[in-house]
């Protein structure tokens, strides 16, 4: 079978051991630091794009179970970092769920910097431009719905929103427990090296170090599949807002190691060691950002051009082409969206062109065509791709369908011997390496390579 299962072993001979499925994402979408205002959870109208693509994830995942995650730089303290990125992440929730009084939470309720009222009533004054409402005649809370509405709109224009049962926990815990957490500076993507970081901490370097550090700032939304049941009682992350103790648990037994600045710089995917947190870790292996992929265009080589044949003969050799253009771009298409992404970078071996794409753009187009455009050349050009690198961003997708000028058959679906009823996951011993479930947690035995479990 396609999916791996977990067996729960028991030592009681009235029990049955239990068949479930490991919880795993299946994708995710990332909304970056530049949409949110500086050291806080105030959402900006830039978001909106991003917002979409999201949208048509949604959509093309029905059932998808959502979780929210959200993340800080690696400056500061730890406990106002992971309330911060709660709070962030909360800002988002309450978006897609439409949920005007989190927003009126936020912005009642200040965390350090992090004040809605800041600096003459800072977020009001944005919403209140950007809804047009240049009287101020809109009450609080209908100013926020109608900026929830600005802001949520789908490709066509239309608005949009979630209900709670969209989510991980589908909404049992008050407080959103499954649904939406922050992780505070736990799980950076960049950790600077210690030279980098003993510059940077220096008064008159917070500018540059604030501008690097915005690949850390984000909120993560993780997609699971449809028939995902989670025990939220025993969910491993800390509510949005409670504090760093739980997060502590699920720490790596390395985690000092992982959290020190070394004497190389270390980014993911590449470092494998940035995240503290063993569970967070797991899932964002499933769902790793595809990043940069590169596909291969092959064309045949131009021939080399013949003598101009003898004047009055008017015969043209039907051989004379000319040379193919480098402008390539991936165009991708569904639910109404076109996305065109240029090729990034083209690097010329032999015949073989390598053109390099940053697909992030198109994650949210899960089933969709997809062709190749080149610019205009008085020819036609033989283009093959790498087909497993394009699929990548979406190869968990069931209803996955891309086009190169021809129809890429879907591989046969296997059928299961037995397909067992959903159990809920509980996180006990579920983070431990299913080799032993019981193996106590402490350093690792000599030679197990723990960035891995």
């Amino acid at each position: 079978m396609a999916d791996d299962f977990a067996v729960a072993p028991t030592d009681v001979a009235a029990e049955r051991n239990q068949i479930r499925r490991p919880l795993k994402p299946f994708a995710s979408w990332q909304l970056d630091d530049a949409h949110f205002a500086f050291d806080s959870s105030v959402l900006l109208p830039s978001m909106t794009p991003e917002l979409v693509s999201l949208i048509g994830l949604v959509r093309a995942s029905p059932g998808a179970k959502l979780s929210v995650f959200g993340h800080a730089d690696t400056t500061g303290n730890d406990e106002y970092n992971k309330v911060l990125s709660g709070r962030r992440a909360l800002a988002l929730f309450a978006l897609l769920t439409r949920r005007v009084d989190l927003w009126e939470f936020l912005f009642t309720n200040p965390h350090g910097g992090d004040d809605w009222r800041k600096s003459d009533n800072f977020a009001l004054r944005l919403m209140r431009d950007a809804v047009e409402d240049k009287t101020g005649a809109l009450p609080r809370t209908a100013l926020f719905e109608k900026f929830m509405t600005l802001l949520a709109k789908d490709a066509s224009g239309a608005p949009f929103g979630l209900p709670k049962t969209s989510f991980l926990g589908k909404g049992a815990d008050a407080k959103g427990k499954a649904d939406v957490q922050g992780c505070g500076e736990f799980n950076p993507l960049l950790m600077f090296s210690k030279a980098e970081q003993q510059a940077l901490s220096a008064a008159n370097k917070k500018t540059e170090r604030d501008k690097v550090q915005e690949v850390n700032r984000r909120v993560t939304v993780f997609f699971f599949p449809a028939d995902t049941q989670v025990t939220v009682s025993t969910w491993p992350c800390p509510r949005a807002l409670e504090g760093t103790t739980d997060c502590r648990k699920r720490f790596w037994s390395d985690h000092v190691q992982r959290r020190t600045f070394g004497e190389r710089r270390r980014e993911q995917p590449t470092a494998e060691d940035t995240f503290a947190c063993r569970f967070y870790d797991r899932l964002a292996r499933e769902t790793a950002d595809p990043g940069n992929i590169e596909a291969t265009l092959f064309h045949a080589a131009p021939p080399a051009r013949a003598p101009a044949p003898p004047r009055g003969r008017g015969i043209r050799d039907p051989g004379l082409v000319a040379a193919p253009t480098a402008e390539t771009k991936l165009i991708a298409a569904a639910q109404g969206t076109r996305v065109e992404i240029p090729s990034r970078a083209v690097k010329t071996q032999g015949e073989d062109e390598h053109h390099e794409f940053d697909l992030r753009p198109a994650l949210g187009l899960i089933s969709l065509e997809a062709t190749l455009e080149r610019g205009t050349v008085p020819h036609t050009t033989a283009v093959g791709v790498d087909l497993i690198g394009l699929l990548l961003p979406s190869r968990a997708a069931t209803v996955l369908r891309r086009t190169l000028g021809f129809l890429i058959p879907e591989p046969p679906t296997p059928t299961p011997l037995f397909v067992p009823e959903p159990v809920p996951i509980e996180f006990e011993d579920l983070d431990r390496p299913f080799a032993n479930p019981f193996e106590p947690e402490g350093p690792p035995p000599e030679g197990r390579d723990v960035a891995n479990g």
